[in-house]
């Protein structure tokens, strides 16, 4: 399974501001059009996710595979999008509500702060769409992944 962030760069005139989009692959897919992933704007980048501090994220629609490997503009007036860390998710628990997870980033996309070795996340539900993301640990050498994650 996969993740990545995406900085999600939207026109000035744009209702909604510039933001990074956390992008949380939850099952196989067979075709770069599935919406396989689990989809979170955050006002904040990923190098200030850091320990024991909250941030606030929005749950977006899902989104299509095809955002895993995408950078560039997007139609319809909606910006553009950079890679800022992209790699591997292990998850730990899928819950209705409630989703911890491993990050394992590649070499080419390593957020300050981040170590090689992965950094444990949990998102919990908060009210309607608002999530609130804490990043746990960076030593996660100890953890085993679910079966299918």
């Amino acid at each position: 399974m996969h993740f990545c962030v995406l900085h999600h760069v939207l026109p000035e005139d744009h209702i909604r501001g510039s933001h990074w989009d956390l992008l949380l692959q939850f099952e196989e897919y067979v075709s770069t059009d599935d919406k396989c992933l689990i989809s979170f704007e955050s006002p904040r980048p990923p190098d200030q996710w850091c320990i024991d501090h909250t941030v606030e994220l929005i749950q977006l629609p899902n989104h299509r595979a095809f955002y895993l490997d995408y950078s560039g503009q997007i139609d319809g007036n909606r910006g553009c999008v950079v890679p800022i860390a992209a790699g591997t998710i292990h998850w730990q628990k899928k819950l209705e509500g409630e989703l911890e997870f491993v990050l394992v980033c590649d070499s080419k996309h390593l957020p300050i702060g981040w170590t090689k070795s992965g950094v444990l996340f949990r998102a919990t539900l908060d009210v309607g769409q608002k999530w609130k993301l804490l990043r746990l640990d960076s030593d996660v050498g100890s953890l085993n992944p679910l079966p299918y994650g």
